[in-house]
């Protein structure tokens, strides 16, 4: 009984250890700690390759939805992934194509450890418009670990993310501006095929990832 006494003392001796490296130690940490994964949504405006869209994702119970909305209908898009399967759809007609291939869009935010972002390189109070943001920033580096560009995530004051900008070395690639992001998702958001929707091709092993350039 004594010794068993003295196991239970020694894990709660832990628990708290543990909870407190589990913390979240800079914003950008806080806010990938704060992902639901089971359900979550979010809608943001991207400039990339001199062109600004609509970028819409969401992710639910497994299933991934991107959306891309241009000026020009042409390039828009709108997918549903799961797992090597990504369902393309075609809103007009109500029908699908489906591609299975393992370089496909994914959530964007899914493949990070929010540890990963608890010391950033540097965390700094800077104006865009006159408007105070606190933004953090992160080496990116390549295959050998050589630091080729960085990452840097602006807060509001009240702690909200508002952007994130991608850099290859001191030029912009890419910017991504906040318009909302909940765990709540929109019934115009579909998360998987919506009923009524008829099946059309289905092909292999084809590259699709508008995000190729920032991961």
């Amino acid at each position: 009984m004594k010794k068993l006494l003295l196991l239970v003392l020694a894990l709660l001796c832990i628990i708290p250890v543990a909870g407190c490296q589990a913390k979240p130690k800079s914003r950008t940490a806080e806010f990938y700690h704060g992902i639901n994964y089971d359900s979550y949504y979010y809608k943001a405006t991207v400039t990339k390759n001199n062109s600004t869209y609509t970028y819409t994702q969401a992710i639910k119970d497994g299933a991934e939805t991107t959306i891309e909305d241009h000026q020009y209908d042409e390039y828009d898009k709108y997918v549903i992934t799961q797992g090597d399967l990504m369902h393309i759809l075609d809103n007009d007609n109500k029908r699908y194509n489906t591609l299975q291939s393992n370089n496909i869009t994914h959530f964007m935010f899914s493949d990070n450890d929010y540890t990963d972002f608890n010391y950033p390189e540097s965390d700094t109070l800077v104006y865009v418009s006159d408007k105070p943001y606190n933004c953090e920033s992160f080496n990116t580096v390549d295959s050998k670990g050589n630091v080729v560009g960085s990452i840097k995530y602006y807060f509001e004051l009240e702690g909200d993310l508002a952007a994130i900008e991608w850099y290859t070395g001191e030029n912009i690639t890419a910017l991504l501006v906040m318009i909302e992001h909940s765990e709540t998702i929109p019934a115009t958001v579909y998360t998987a095929i919506p009923e009524g929707y008829k099946a059309g091709t289905f092909s292999t092993e084809q590259e699709f990832d508008p995000w190729e350039d920032l991961e």
